[in-house]
């Protein structure tokens, strides 16, 4: 009777078999390759871990939308890209402080904004999460670019936040928040 080629190939294969070395050598080389590739899985998931880990406490303390910084954030990055007139048009902080009576603050010229560099066209009163903020349009004297610097005293909620500035988007607009001689500024523009 004759065989098929199907029965001769299983039963030729049925005869061959590993010795006890060859089956401990590709025992070896199957941990082998396993042992690399979970290490290898393993420090991928840990490096993943932490990058979430750092960006969902990042998220928390400072950029998430239901703290108080980002609510800020979201708020001056708003007011910023409404683009109001501004109710006074100069270079004066003082004539700004003086026009707007009713701020209860006084405004400041900020150490990261030098007068050098940097040159108040106007302000405006605005409100920053309820409370009378100022907001000031200035230009860079290099390269003509506009932001819109804000001033309000520093919210007691934030005290808890040591590291002041940071920096986010919020409505496709760049905003940094600091902490400047007791008031929180805020300046959102590319």
């Amino acid at each position: 009777m004759k065989k098929t080629l199907k029965e001769n190939i299983k039963e030729n294969y049925a005869e061959l078999k590993l010795s006890p070395e060859q089956w401990r050598s590709l025992d070896s080389l199957q941990q082998n390759r396993a042992g690399k590739h979970g290490i290898r899985f393993f420090l991928k998931i840990s490096f993943a871990a932490m990058a979430a880990s750092v960006l969902l406490l990042s998220l928390y303390l400072f950029q998430g939308s239901g703290s108080l910084a980002g609510k800020i954030a979201d708020e001056v990055a708003y007011n910023h890209n409404k683009n109001v007139q501004m109710e006074i048009k100069t270079a004066s902080i003082d004539e700004v402080q003086s026009f707007l009576s009713k701020i209860d603050f006084t405004l400041i010229h900020s150490e990261r904004l030098p007068l050098e560099q940097w040159e108040l066209l106007g302000g405006r009163s605005c409100s920053i999460q309820g409370r009378l903020a100022v907001q000031m349009k200035i230009q860079n004297k290099a390269n003509g670019k506009l932001k819109t610097l804000y001033q309000v005293p520093y919210p007691k909620e934030l005290s808890h936040i040591k590291s002041v500035p940071m920096e986010t988007y919020a409505s496709g607009v760049k905003v940094r928040l600091w902490r400047e001689r007791g008031l929180l500024l805020g300046l959102a523009g590319g």
